[in-house]
């Protein structure tokens, strides 16, 4: 999926400039985002690594990785789960699951 920067909220951690925090209330998933700045035109290409844990628990973090370690030219993004969307997803599974 193919997105500007200038279409989502997010920041950069203040610790890290290469890292990009959001919420999964500002992009919808995707294994993969194609991320452009608005200023210089440059894109990159984040693939989905991992997540820090189950689907269901709002504190979980989905992380996405650009670049290269080894050509010093290598981002993060974080999507961070919703509160309320991953509270909705959760009883919408459940209840599913159960058949109501």
């Amino acid at each position: 999926m193919k997105i500007s920067l200038s279409s989502f909220e997010w920041s950069l951690d203040p610790a890290d400039s290469s890292i990009i925090h959001t919420s999964e209330s500002q992009i919808p998933f995707d294994t993969d985002y194609v991320i452009q700045s608005p200023k210089t035109g440059i894109e990159k290409n984040f693939k989905f690594s991992h997540s820090t844990g189950p689907e269901f628990d709002p504190e979980t973090k989905w992380i996405y990785y650009a670049g290269s370690k080894l050509g010093g030219d290598f981002f993060t993004l974080i999507v961070h789960n919703d509160k309320d969307i991953t509270k909705s997803r959760a009883q919408s599974y459940l209840s599913a699951k159960l058949g109501k």
